[in-house]
């Protein structure tokens, strides 16, 4: 990013703006119809979070989730509308996440059930995951059994609506 020194890591757009994030910091891009410029950062389009875990960004419509880290604090969960910042994460959950194994390997995914926006964010190496739902502002945990039938992080990593339903992909199957 321009108005911080540290490494893009991270990017994402949702068609209106292209997000940038290094460990400390995020930016905000609009596209515009100059060709030896395309992306401009308005005022105040940048904040001092970056990302924790490069693969907790997801997007869902216009808002952009992740699991953040600043000079200030880390394992914080912040979403982006458009270009309003707002941390999603309680004290609580910032308190379990502080206790994970290597959470700069945490991976997320996005999807929509029951006319809820859920987000995941899985920690393998600890065997969490922790879920928050966008509609009722809420966090709750999702869990799986392994063929010993120990609890541990909930399989599903990755979904997607196609012919009406949502399908969901584990590392070895589509379900």
């Amino acid at each position: 990013s321009e108005w911080q020194p540290d490494n893009t890591i991270a990017l994402a757009s949702n068609g209106k703006y292209l997000y940038t994030f290094g460990e400390r910091s995020y930016q905000i891009f609009s596209y515009n119809d100059d060709a030896n410029n395309p992306f401009t950062s308005p005022n105040n389009a940048a904040g001092n979070i970056g990302i924790k875990a490069p693969n907790s960004l997801c997007v869902l419509g216009q808002t952009v989730i992740w699991l953040g880290s600043s000079d200030i604090g880390e394992n914080g969960v912040f979403m982006l509308s458009g270009t309003e910042l707002k941390r999603v994460s309680t004290t609580d959950i910032e308190r379990e996440i502080k206790t994970i194994v290597n959470p700069e390997n945490g991976y997320s995914s996005v999807w929509q059930e029951n006319q809820h926006l859920f987000w995941s964010l899985t920690f393998e190496d600890s065997e969490k995951t922790f879920v928050y739902d966008g509609i009722e502002d809420a966090w709750h945990y999702r869990a799986s059994y392994d063929e010993k039938n120990k609890l541990r992080e909930w399989r599903y990593n990755h979904a997607t609506f196609a012919y009406g339903y949502v399908y969901v992909g584990t590392k070895d199957a589509l379900c």
